[in-house]
């Protein structure tokens, strides 16, 4: 992540402005926050859900009947192109 703001961030903090490591440090920081804002829910979202589906009994049975649906249908698309 650092290496991704040290090459991404430069572009956006006024040349004169950029010897000093508070741009950096504020572009950095609300990176950071707004990641944190999107993948806390997310990661919530996935937990519950998960455990939810863990919880019934037929759910692996389902989601290995889509899994084989998925795979027919690329098939099909793959020998007809």
């Amino acid at each position: 992540m650092a290496l991704f703001v040290l090459a991404f961030f430069p572009q956006f903090i006024e040349p004169a402005a950029a010897h000093s490591p508070v741009p950096f440090l504020i572009l950095g920081l609300t990176d950071f926050m707004v990641g944190m804002l999107w993948y806390l829910p997310l990661a919530l979202f996935s937990s519950t859900l998960g455990h939810y589906l863990m919880s019934r009994r037929n759910t692996g049975a389902i989601m290995d009947h889509l899994t084989g649906l998925v795979y027919l249908l690329l098939g099909a698309k793959i020998a007809t192109a």
